[in-house]
């Protein structure tokens, strides 16, 4: 077990030998996991929380001597292994550490084919930093161009979908319905979940494009989440689109119900679906299935 491994010493902020220690090793973020050797020398940190299996992940390469520490002395020891470089330079900007760039140029100068794929795992990293995303004020045309330019040059990279994600959300923001379909496609087919599969689903419906397949992705999203809302009222608008509109009202109920009322946010979201089911009912009495409304 792991717990062999470790000498666990929690500290609370402000008290005993906190303030000395998060002095002498830069601690910025709480929490902070810091794992230091038996001399004190820090092997590795993880900054902020983390879900239980990225910090086991972590745990489990420190007890293995596969830490951040031993990554520096082995690419200190191999300037021109361009491999090493990638890693250190990846772990580093992902720390927010500035020298992880130095890193980074240096494994891209020492591959500039992408012959390896953490070149390009690298390439992306640089693509995240120059596009300004994770800076204090990003401009999201900068950003789209940026990632849109690293995601067509390297479609078939774990990059590639992250660049995707990303483009799905700030395209929405830009209405760029041309980026915005092009990502919700290219995610169905390398990165599919349910929120990516009801977007694409709302997408197509909300244009009166593709109904039918509209609809599939809206019932695998629905497979996976049956009682989230708004992939019940993707369904629901899907079926109205199509003419089924007594399915629709029923489905659009359903949703309805499942909607909290606890914030603002959820306030506008049962009144936005009730404007919507009033449209649903409409459509269906004027095209005669129904005598009357149905009791929500």
């Amino acid at each position: 077990m792991l717990g062999a491994s470790f000498v666990y010493y929690p500290l609370a902020p402000g008290k005993g030998e906190a303030p000395e220690l998060s002095k002498r090793y830069g601690i910025q973020v709480l929490p902070t996991f810091l794992f230091a050797d038996a001399a004190g020398a820090e092997l590795d940190r993880q900054a902020g929380a983390a879900d239980p299996f990225s910090f086991l992940a972590l745990a489990t390469d420190v007890a293995a001597g596969n830490h951040l520490a031993a990554l520096r002395e082995k690419a200190a020891g191999e300037p021109g292994n361009a491999v090493l470089q990638a890693r250190l330079g990846i772990r580093l900007d992902a720390a927010r550490d500035p020298e992880g760039r130095t890193h980074l140029d240096r494994a891209v100068a020492l591959d500039p084919e992408d012959r390896l794929p953490t070149t390009v795992d690298a390439r992306w990293r640089i693509a995240l930093a120059d596009s300004g995303l994770e800076g204090p004020a990003p401009s999201p045309k900068k950003v789209v161009a940026a990632l849109a330019a690293f995601a067509a040059r390297y479609p078939d990279s774990p990059g590639a979908v992250l660049a995707h994600r990303h483009l799905m959300a700030l395209s929405q923001r830009l209405k760029d319905e041309k980026q915005e379909e092009a990502s919700l496609e290219f995610l169905v087919r390398r990165d599919p979940d349910a929120e990516v599969r009801n977007n694409l689903s709302w997408f197509l419906s909300t244009r009166g494009r593709d109904l039918e397949r509209a609809l599939q992705f809206a019932d695998m999203a629905l497979k996976d989440e049956p009682d989230n809302w708004a992939y019940l009222d993707t369904r629901a608008e899907c079926l109205s689109r199509l003419g089924m509109h007594d399915e629709a009202v029923a489905v659009q109920e359903r949703a309805l119900k499942l909607v909290n009322a606890d914030t603002r946010a959820d306030l506008m979201s049962r009144y936005e679906l009730g404007q919507r089911l009033d449209g649903f009912r409409k459509k269906r009495d004027a095209a005669g299935e129904s005598g009357g409304e149905s009791g929500k």
